[in-house]
């Protein structure tokens, strides 16, 4: 999808706990508005997005770029985690689109990691140190209309370390 241009920008919360950047974007004839937040002593940043959609056959994806370079990522699961290459080397892994998550995936290279945290999205896909998880899908069969209209979800960043504490 190709960038759209921001309607709105606004500080929308300054506080000793929490900072806060509200950003309203339309792209083409859907609405979204998202809260960035940042909370003091955390490294966890917080997307509270808000969609009106109106479009069909398109994914709506966020994507999170790293400079990690690892040959694997971790996605969590109904009973624990699995990983999958990174890589597109086997005709398995190109014919791969997307791997089912339950609430995060991420990506390590040494002690350093990145995460994605969602609290209702099951859709992720990594190349590389990116990684990219599917917000809204819009598919048109069984149902011509799913997807369409409002839409709450938030997801997060967390960069991390499994070093352990000097």
């Amino acid at each position: 999808m190709k960038p759209s241009k921001v309607a709105h920008a606004a500080k929308s919360e300054k506080g000793p706990l929490r900072v806060a950047v509200t950003f309203k974007t339309t792209w083409r004839s859907s609405t979204i508005t998202q809260c960035i937040q940042l909370r003091a002593h955390s490294r966890r940043v917080d997307f509270v997005t808000e969609v009106d959609w109106h479009k069909h056959l398109i994914l709506l994806k966020a994507a999170f770029l790293t400079t990690l370079q690892s040959d694997e990522a971790t996605f969590d699961t109904q009973w624990g985690r699995v990983s999958r290459s990174t890589r597109r080397d086997a005709g398995f892994d190109t014919a791969r689109l997307e791997v089912p998550a339950q609430k995060w995936a991420s990506v390590s290279e040494g002690d350093q990691g990145f995460a994605v945290l969602d609290d209702c999205k099951y859709g992720y896909d990594v190349l590389g140190g990116c990684i990219r998880i599917t917000l809204i899908k819009s598919a048109t069969s069984p149902d011509p209309t799913a997807d369409q209209g409002q839409h709450h979800f938030t997801y997060a960043m967390l960069p991390f370390s499994t070093a352990a504490p000097q």
